[in-house]
C-alpha cells in the first residue's frame, strides 16, 4: 500500500510540474496589462513574451499557448488566417 501511495505522489508531482499546451479563441486581449481571455477564461501573459504572428492577435483569433504555473502563459502563437466570429461583447 505504501508503494502505491508513493508512486501516486511521485506521478502527481510530475504531472503538475509539466507545462500544458492548449488552443482556443481569444475573447479579449490587453497587452499593456498582460491580460488575455481565451475561451472565457482569464490568463496573464508573461511580460516580455515574444508572440508569433502578433499582428493577427485580436478578438476571435485562434491561438495555441503553453500554460505554466498560476495561469501565466509562457508561449503564445496566433494561428495565421484563422479566426471565428464571436457575439458582440454588449449582448
Amino acid at each position: 500500500m505504501r508503494k502505491i501511495m508513493l508512486l501516486f505522489f511521485m506521478l502527481s508531482q510530475v504531472v503538475s510540474a509539466a507545462d500544458i499546451n492548449q488552443s482556443g479563441a481569444v475573447n479579449q486581449v490587453d497587452l499593456r496589462k498582460h491580460d488575455i481571455v481565451i475561451n472565457n477564461r482569464p490568463y496573464k501573459i508573461k511580460p516580455g513574451l515574444s508572440i508569433d504572428n502578433r499582428s493577427e492577435l485580436k478578438r476571435g483569433s485562434i491561438v495555441n499557448f503553453v500554460l505554466g504555473d498560476n495561469k501565466v502563459i509562457k508561449q503564445l502563437e496566433v494561428r495565421p488566417n484563422m479566426q471565428i466570429m464571436l457575439p458582440d461583447i454588449n449582448n
